[in-house]
């Protein structure tokens, strides 16, 4: 059995020697090939608006983002605005967090999905935690997976944010992208 499979690779290797497979055995190439229609061109240039909601910090958020990439890379600047949520009168709801930021990340395209991660500095203009109101710079990271078509896209993003001697929270949102989300 060992002995066919390695014949038959080497009759792959052979045959792709006549320009069918850019020198590659066959076996190999095709999935190249095939991965190749699903990706695209290095040199693509995207840029979207995105908008979300979710949780994050001390409760419901909402999120403004302005991203550009291009190839693999990607930087993008986010508003964020959480606050917590409270039916009664107890004063629950006082607690907020505004953040702005400034992120640099890498990406993964295809034709249907955009994954990426970025991590930047964060300013936060504005801060109130358990009657402590206070503000700061951070550093914020994000993840994200999208799916989506040439002009819009719905994504998952986890955002994490860090103020020294503050603050260290996390959030998960859900997001609709407008823009050149493809080619």
């Amino acid at each position: 059995m060992r002995k066919h499979f390695l014949f038959i690779l080497l009759l792959s290797f052979a045959y792709s020697q006549n320009g069918t497979a850019h020198g590659k055995p066959l076996i190999y190439s095709d999935s190249i090939i095939r991965a190749d229609r699903d990706s695209i061109n290095e040199n693509t240039k995207l840029y979207w608006v995105t908008a979300g909601i979710g949780a994050y910090g001390p409760g419901i958020a909402s999120v403004l983002k302005l991203t550009y990439s291009w190839g693999t890379n990607n930087i993008s600047v986010k508003y964020a605005a959480a606050s917590s949520f409270s039916l009664g009168s107890d004063g629950g709801g006082d607690n907020h967090l505004k953040e702005i930021g400034l992120f640099f990340g890498k990406q993964k395209l295809t034709r249907q999905t955009l994954g990426r991660i970025a991590v930047g500095i964060s300013y936060i203009p504005e801060a109130k935690y358990s009657n402590n109101t206070w503000k700061g710079i951070g550093i914020g990271g994000e993840a994200e997976v999208m799916f989506k078509s040439e002009v819009v896209g719905v994504g998952l993003m986890l955002s994490v944010l860090v103020v020294p001697t503050h603050l260290w929270t996390f959030g998960l949102g859900l997001n609709i992208n407008f823009g050149k989300l493809g080619e």
